[in-house]
């Protein structure tokens, strides 16, 4: 009797392990993503900029890449550009001087096949947008006439959360009532800045240069923005936690018109020690309790 239970124990564990080997792998493995938005998406390097509706092999690739993961990244991402250009219009910018948009009238999309596109992450301008939900919803509706399973992610940089920016932050919960997923990867950069993340009382202490530059501007990511950016991106997409995700495949892409961190640095900053995100970087306990806090801001009921 024990060894008719015994073999019918292993053919039933046999037949679940047939089963999940046949099972489809989790992840992104195949998929096809595309980056649409500005230098809020590019500069601090989630990807990387010029790779104009070309593959891209910035951070989220990376990210992608070292969890085994073989997906396919498209960057349509222009500076100054809003949503509103990627629209079947085409560029609405009066002497458009960005060298990879052809001018007004022209389709920043072109060339991309829409229908193919898995995955599309969405990023507004610097500019609190009155028209920004009608024109998320114009843009989506390009990939949704072709492909109706395609995934849309809208992410939330600082300077929305910084300039009060009403109409795209009051829009969020139409756009997740939509079914697309809100990365808010700047709500947490203002809460770390502003000390209001739930965090132990001896962690890191985040200013504004953290995550922010300080010369010329004061409100593009540095590459440390760049890979929250990237990581809650892939986690998003992938359901899989950011604890214990790498995070070292980050530390060699090019920023903006940066070789690499230092570069960064030197050419971003007053001074290069008015940063601390290469130490950030650097410490493994900082990095684990970002990576928390990563998987807390990703909560689709987290209060906002």
């Amino acid at each position: 009797m024990k060894k008719k239970r015994l073999s019918a124990l292993l053919l039933a564990l046999g037949a679940a392990l047939c089963a999940a080997a046949q099972s489809p792998a989790s992840g992104l493995d195949g998929l096809c993503a595309l980056f649409i938005g500005n230098s809020f998406v590019y500069y601090g390097g989630c990807v990387e900029k010029g790779d104009f509706r070309r593959p891209d092999h910035g951070m989220f690739h990376r990210i992608c890449e070292a969890n085994g993961e073989r997906v396919t990244v498209y960057d349509c991402t222009y500076g100054r550009h809003h949503l509103r250009d990627f629209t079947a219009a085409g560029c609405r910018i009066p002497r458009c001087a960005d060298n990879g948009c052809g001018g007004p009238g022209s389709d920043l999309l072109r060339g991309v096949d829409l229908g193919a596109v898995d995955l599309v992450f969405l990023s507004e301008s610097g500019d609190d947008n009155p028209d920004f939900l009608a024109d998320c919803r114009a843009v989506m509706r390009r990939f949704t006439e072709v492909n109706p399973d395609v995934r849309f992610f809208y992410l939330v940089h600082p300077y929305s959360h910084l300039k009060r920016h009403t109409h795209v932050t009051g829009a969020l919960p139409a756009l997740a009532a939509e079914g697309v997923t809100i990365v808010d990867w700047g709500r947490l950069v203002c809460d770390l800045i502003g000390d209001a993340a739930a965090r132990p009382a001896t962690a890191w202490r985040y200013s504004r240069t953290s995550f922010i530059k300080n010369k010329g501007d004061t409100h593009h990511p540095n590459p440390l923005a760049g890979y929250l950016t990237a990581q809650m991106c892939y986690c998003a997409a992938s359901g899989r936690s950011a604890v214990g995700q790498p995070y070292a495949c980050c530390t060699q892409v090019r920023c903006n018109d940066a070789a690499g961190f230092d570069d960064f640095a030197a050419k971003h900053y007053e001074s290069p020690s008015d940063t601390d995100f290469r130490e950030i970087f650097a410490s493994p306990a900082a990095m684990a309790e970002l990576q928390r806090l990563m998987d807390d801001y990703l909560k689709p009921d987290r209060p906002q």
